[in-house]
């Protein structure tokens, strides 16, 4: 690519301006604060459109550096330039209200689209990060040596990582692990969360276990109650009654625990009376026998008729006596006969009572051993879903493989680059030093050098001219890489500003043999001076 015309309706301090440029050196002159930076940065503009920032950065970006001051809406220009040996219009108007753009090949009148990267094309691909970090070398000589010998430094060890001069690797690495660490902190968050749900989910299984186990101890004595109503059903038909009857009554006191023994103690009492009573009906009755006896033996003999009158009271009395307990005798043969009949068929719907009892704590059982078996699934399955479905997990694995990826990267691309950008560097800069300097070198940790043919000489002891000489060497090296599928022209803004006349003649030289195009911006006139000298064709504009 090369550039055959800018035209400058109203950029920064530039007004109504037009450049033609031609191929080889090109020297654009003016004096301080003539525009020339102007000039350079429309360039980029031209190429790369403006970005705009927000906030508190849109003060001092560049749409606001160089935006018009008066007539915003002119803020505005055009290039004409060649590719691929056609020739190419670039139309912009940068104002933020109606910016617009347009491309038109002049050669064929095809319409182009900057959008769907039409330009993007004919640059050869040449992103504005590599444009800036190579073929355009805005001035050096406002910094010290110091600084330029840090901006070297970290321009050496960014091209040996990468092959993009914007891309910083640290820092690359460094926005990964912050990543990362937010995935670890999101994932603390998630696996607090469960480790809440994990413990309800055990303190329910727990609670179900400790009651299907009392269902269980519940049925097993249930079990051992019917076993030993059993056993004495079988004794009772094996004839031993009355000995089974008071096993039985024990046995019941021992299981039929809803009759308080206090009930137990007043029925013992009661029984006890009722004897006290037939005992002493019984001695009445044998008292009226033994009155009647008195009478009939009077009505045979000689007593006198008081005493008959009395025996036949007596005899009369006791035979009612006897009567009655006759009578009452029965009553508690009968009352003992209901009461056996009562407490048997208690007894009966006691067993039927256990017997429900039990099929019921069998069916609490069953239903307690499936809720607690449910449970337990659960828990398994919530346990394997959350190991399979860990995103934070998946996401820190895959930052940390692209963070092992990016050192092993950056380590085989650091030996490429040692062995043949340095190889590039050091033709260069033995080249515009004369054969002065005839190697370059960049240690381990980072410390960068230079070789004579009889010493080694670190950065920080060179001087400035000759570290803009390293620092210029290695942006022609580096665009020597990545600007292969274009040749693009060379912007150099007051980058021989310290370079002394042997330095400048060695650096003109070089670039009208090596490169297609170059713009030169100077203040001085000593470019022009030398590029005659050494027969040069050189392009002037003025500014």
């Amino acid at each position: 690519m090369k550039i055959r015309q800018l035209q400058i309706h109203s950029f920064g301090k530039l007004k109504d301006r037009e450049i033609i440029l031609e191929d080889g050196i090109n020297i654009v002159y003016g004096s301080n604060e003539s525009g020339k930076s102007t000039m350079h940065a429309f360039i980029r503009a031209m190429l790369y459109g403006i970005q705009r920032q927000r906030g508190r950065a849109a003060r001092n970006d560049t749409y606001s550096r160089y935006e018009p001051w008066e007539n915003s809406s002119f803020f505005s220009g055009r290039m004409r330039f060649e590719s691929g040996g056609k020739i190419f219009r670039l139309s912009r108007n940068f104002y933020k209200n109606d910016i617009k753009e347009e491309l038109i090949c002049e050669t064929d009148g095809e319409c182009l689209s900057i959008a769907q990267g039409d330009l993007e094309v004919l640059l050869g691909n040449v992103s504005e990060s590599v444009f800036d970090n190579t073929i355009s070398v805005e001035q050096l000589r406002s910094r010290t040596g110091d600084e330029l010998d840090v901006q070297l430094r970290n321009f050496m060890a960014n091209y040996e990582a990468s092959s993009d001069g914007e891309l910083d690797i640290e820092k690359a690495k460094a926005i990964l692990k912050a990543q990362r660490k937010e995935y670890e902190q999101k994932q603390k968050v998630e696996f607090e969360k469960q480790e809440v749900q994990k413990k309800q989910f055990t303190i329910k299984i727990e609670y179900v276990q400790e009651e299907l186990q009392g269902i269980e101890e519940q049925l097993k004595q249930r079990r051992s109650e019917w076993i030993q109503y059993k056993r004495l059903e079988d004794k009772e038909h094996s004839g031993d009654r009355t000995k089974n009857d008071h096993q039985c009554t024990e046995q019941q006191g021992e299981i039929q625990r809803e009759q308080p023994r206090k009930i137990q103690r007043e029925q013992l009492r009661e029984v006890k009376k009722g004897q006290l009573k037939q005992k002493r009906l019984r001695i009445i009755a044998a008292a009226g026998t033994f009155c009647l006896g008195l009478t009939v033996i009077s009505l045979f003999s000689k007593f006198p008729g008081w005493i008959t009158a009395v025996g036949m009271f007596c005899g009369v009395g006791m035979l009612s006596v006897s009567l009655l307990l006759r009578t009452g005798k029965q009553q508690i043969d009968n009352g003992d006969e209901f009461a056996e009949q009562e407490e048997s068929q208690r007894q009966k719907e006691y067993r039927k009572h256990l017997l429900w009892k039990i099929e019921q704590l069998k069916e609490a059982q069953k239903e307690k051993a499936m809720q607690f078996e449910n449970l337990q699934a659960d828990h398994e399955e919530y346990c394997s879903m959350i190991r399979e479905d860990d995103k934070n997990q998946e996401e820190i694995d895959s930052i940390t493989m692209a963070l092992d990826s990016i050192d092993e990267i950056s380590s085989n691309m650091q030996k490429y680059w040692e062995k043949d950008l340095h190889r590039r560097i050091s033709a260069i800069i033995q080249e515009i030093t004369s054969g002065r300097y005839i190697g370059v070198e960049v240690a381990d940790n980072r410390r960068v050098a230079l070789h004579t043919k009889d010493h080694y000489v670190p950065l920080e002891q060179a001087s400035h001219g000759t570290i803009e000489q390293l620092y210029f060497s290695l942006r022609m090296a580096a665009a020597d890489y990545l600007c292969q599928e274009e040749s693009m022209p060379v912007l150099l803004d007051e980058v021989f500003a310290m370079y002394d006349e042997e330095r400048m003649e060695a650096a003109l030289k070089w670039l009208a043999e090596h490169k297609e195009q170059v713009v030169i911006f100077t203040c001085q006139k000593r470019e022009l001076a030398i590029a005659k000298r050494l027969g040069l064709s050189v392009n002037k504009s003025l500014l």
